[in-house]
């Protein structure tokens, strides 16, 4: 009677023996890479606003020329920040985003951006 008893006033301590489940995976949304040339005039990556951008890697070539530089906004194209030559930035981005508009500081100025976008 006593084993049962602590069994229902203690029932973790059956599972002492197991691995901790703390994490979590975020098996949900999509992963799209992005890469060409910008002009002056800046775009919208995606195009077409979808899905919600949960995180968002951009990359300024190495190959890019040392005089020119590329430009990120996550304001809808009010504000930008500014990447050199072989500079990057990653961001968790918050707010429902779902467009990153981007530019050169000349035209033809290569980017690479991967993004994650949630699937809700």
């Amino acid at each position: 009677m006593a084993k049962y008893l602590l069994f229902l006033i203690f029932p973790f301590l059956l599972g002492a023996n197991l691995n901790p489940s703390m994490e979590g995976q975020d098996l949900d949304g999509t992963t799209t890479h992005f890469n060409g040339t910008v002009g002056t005039t800046a775009i919208a990556l995606p195009t077409v606003a979808g899905a919600v951008i949960s995180e968002v890697l951009f990359k300024c070539p190495a190959q890019t020329p040392t005089t020119t530089k590329c430009l990120l906004s996550f304001d809808g194209g009010t504000l930008f920040v500014t990447l050199s030559q072989g500079e990057f930035i990653g961001w968790s981005t918050k707010g429902y985003l779902r467009q990153i508009h981007i530019k050169g500081s000349a035209a033809g100025v290569s980017y690479e951006m991967v993004m994650n976008r949630e699937g809700w």
